[in-house]
């Protein structure tokens, strides 16, 4: 709130939660949309490493997306990439 003018400073009023504080119930709604419905699910929230994209992949996601992680520094997702397709690769996956 702008202490001035008594006014939220985000506009719409309400702001949102992104990162690492949302990973769990990300990886588990993949989860659970993935056996209700026959659709292609991309997974996103709080990807941060490989280990965090392997983890929706295995909940069923078929793409992973990577925000504020790549916000914060872009050569994170060389080492996402990278990461994730050598455990791909070692576990037939």
């Amino acid at each position: 709130i702008n202490i001035k003018t008594r006014k939220p400073l985000i506009s719409n009023v309400q702001g949102g939660l992104s990162g690492p504080p949302i990973k769990n119930i990300a990886i588990n709604t993949v989860n659970k949309l993935s056996k209700l419905y026959d659709v292609p699910i991309m997974g996103c929230g709080g990807v941060s490493s490989w280990r965090d994209a392997a983890e929706f992949v295995l909940a069923g996601a078929v793409a992973v997306q990577v925000g504020s992680a790549a916000m914060d520094d872009l050569s994170v997702l060389g080492s996402i990439s990278e990461g994730i397709e050598a455990w791909r690769l070692s576990s037939n996956t």
